[in-house]
């Protein structure tokens, strides 16, 4: 799982690319990935300026 979050996240690689270095399908890394996500093991954050109260 953090193989997979860290080629995708990190380094930027289509989730074909992941799939293909750790010999699993995409639909897979697909779910190995949200699974990352659900379990914590990832994050993902977006900071809006514009959604911040004056």
């Amino acid at each position: 799982m953090l193989a997979a979050a860290r080629l995708y996240y990190l380094e930027n690689r289509s989730q074909s690319e992941v799939a293909r270095v750790l010999s699993v399908s995409p639909s897979s890394v697909s779910r190995i990935l949200t699974a990352a996500r659900d379990q914590g093991l990832v994050e993902i954050r977006i900071h809006d300026p514009e959604s911040r109260p004056s």
